[in-house]
């Protein structure tokens, strides 16, 4: 029986197997996590209570002593964090 992988054939050579685990392991296991992380930390604004800078008017004027629980969903889902 004769099993065929859909890779290209340096990759199934012996010699370069080493070299492209390395750097598949840097591409999945750094790289791209990396970017991700680089991308997030830079798209969010919080504040010291770690709520968005966005959602605080929002809070701030709709909460209040005369709350009806009922309304809580509708606060949430006008905010941009929970």
């Amino acid at each position: 029986m004769k099993l065929a992988i859909g890779l290209p054939k340096f990759l199934l050579e012996s010699t370069n197997a080493v070299p492209a685990l390395v750097i598949s392991f840097i591409l999945i296991l750094v790289l791209i996590p990396g970017i991700f992380f680089y991308l997030y930390s830079n798209s969010t604004s919080k504040d010291d209570s770690k709520i968005l800078a966005d959602s605080i008017p929002i809070y701030q004027a709709l909460l209040n002593e005369n709350l009806i629980f009922m309304n809580l969903p509708k606060i949430l889902s006008l905010t941009t964090s929970f």
